[in-house]
């Protein structure tokens, strides 16, 4: 957490910059203590949030998958290009 200094400036740690700066929505929720306890909500609730999180989970995963597909592709197009290029002179 952040302290006060002897004269009365903010002091920020490294790990808390990090922290937010790997993710923000988790740094906001821990250090503002504004965190939903999962025994506060219900089973059909916490299923429901299950469920979209998997939804949300398999469209990154696919997403990550296209993405790779297309740079391979690319790179693979550059190595054609230069090939035929070389074997042009």
């Amino acid at each position: 957490m952040a302290e006060l200094s002897k004269d009365g400036r903010i002091i920020i740690s490294a790990k808390e910059v990090a922290s937010y700066l790997h993710c923000p929505e988790s740094w906001n929720l821990l250090h503002r203590q504004k965190i939903i306890l999962s025994e506060q909500t219900s089973e059909p609730e916490r299923l429901e949030r299950k469920k979209l999180w998997l939804e949300d989970f398999d469209a990154a995963r696919y997403f990550t998958w296209a993405t790779n597909l297309i740079i391979f592709m690319i790179f693979f197009l550059i190595i054609l290009y230069l090939f035929t290029q070389i074997r042009s002179f």
